[in-house]
């Protein structure tokens, strides 16, 4: 079973369809949220927030696959590559 790669299109792809339905999905439910008001407040902030949190990865995937500023996701986490045998 392989990884979904860093630099691969399918990721892309699901991150910009998901930074598009979500702000629609949010505007479906935003009338929908029930409670308290605190808790529709909180509510309705974790929908903008999520929303914008995934535009700024769909941006970042973006970025990177065109600059390739991280080329794994060993490289993106920080583990080093393990030790080439002699």
């Amino acid at each position: 079973m392989s990884a979904v790669a860093l630099l691969g299109r399918p990721l892309l792809i699901c991150a910009v369809l998901l930074a598009v339905i979500l702000p629609v999905g949010a505007l479906l439910v935003w009338g929908r949220v029930r409670g308290p008001l605190g808790v529709r407040v909180a509510q309705r902030l974790s929908l903008i927030a999520s929303a914008q949190a995934l535009a700024v990865v769909a941006m970042f995937l973006g970025v990177n696959d065109q600059f390739e500023f991280y080329t794994s996701w060993q490289d993106l986490l920080g583990n080093p590559p393990p030790p080439a045998a002699i």
